[in-house]
């Protein structure tokens, strides 16, 4: 998805907007004491089992405390979770110099109406934090818009929430 929305992969250089060359995407983790974020490198070119191999290699090496400078170096996006502690929605703080955070809230079940009849189907709540120096309102809803409509097709939902888990 930030292949095709590159400015939600930018960051803010002091002046101006970089555009940055890779998908490497931080995934917000709590450790003793706080919280990191550990690196999937060029994760646009990772398969969903390579990302989550290296989600769990991370996750283990972060509880361990045995986490190297590479991997919290070098992220331009973060995805926050907080599903997994029944956190419906929250705003996520963006992480200088990137221009974005996701904040991804707990998966249930909603009452929903479907063409007129009342249906209760997963959902989840997920929310963009933009730094308006780099991306305005609008095409951070574009992006925002399309995230929501790809995790509706099967595929990209098991990919996008082996990366949040």
């Amino acid at each position: 998805m930030l292949t095709k929305y590159p400015i939600m992969n930018s960051s803010w250089a002091g002046n101006r907007i970089l555009r940055n060359p890779d998908v490497n995407i931080a995934i917000a983790m709590a450790v003793p004491g706080g919280v990191v974020g550990v690196v999937i490198p060029r994760a646009d070119a990772a398969t969903l089992w390579e990302i989550a191999a290296m989600r769990r290699d991370l996750a283990e090496r972060a509880r361990a405390g045995r986490l190297r400078p590479a991997d919290i170096a070098g992220a331009t996006f973060t995805i926050s979770n907080l599903g997994m502690y029944r956190i419906d929605s929250f705003s996520a703080i963006i992480t200088p110099p990137q221009a974005a955070v996701l904040a991804v809230g707990s998966i249930t079940d909603r009452v929903v109406s479907v063409e007129g009849q009342a249906v209760v189907p997963p959902a989840m709540t997920a929310t963009l934090s933009s730094d308006h120096r780099v991306v305005d309102g609008a095409r951070a809803a574009d992006f925002l818009n399309a995230l929501a409509e790809a995790v509706k097709i099967p595929p990209l939902v098991a990919n996008f929430v082996a990366l949040c888990r």
